[in-house]
């Protein structure tokens, strides 16, 4: 599994990739690069590949017979009711 993770404009490091099994329990993961980049070996193609930022949405893709998966990590968009310093 290969891919190219970026957000809306620009590449992040340090995206975690996992793959989850069918009780949704990590089998393997790696990070992205400074590049965005990211590559692992697949245990089981029946499993879910998920992708995780602080900030940004998480997203569950199916691995299904695919051997890259390029990202788009969306922004998340909630607002801070109260801020306290």
């Amino acid at each position: 599994m290969a891919g190219l993770q970026k957000s809306y404009r620009w590449s992040i490091t340090g995206v975690n990739i996992v793959e989850l099994d069918n009780q949704n329990r990590i089998v393997n993961g790696v990070i992205t690069d400074i590049n965005g980049h990211y590559v692992f070996e697949v245990k089981d193609i029946n499993h879910d590949i998920q992708i995780s930022y602080i900030g940004y949405n998480n997203q569950t893709f199916k691995v299904n017979s695919r051997t890259i998966i390029d990202i788009v990590l969306e922004e998340k968009t909630e607002t801070l009711k109260k801020l306290e310093l």
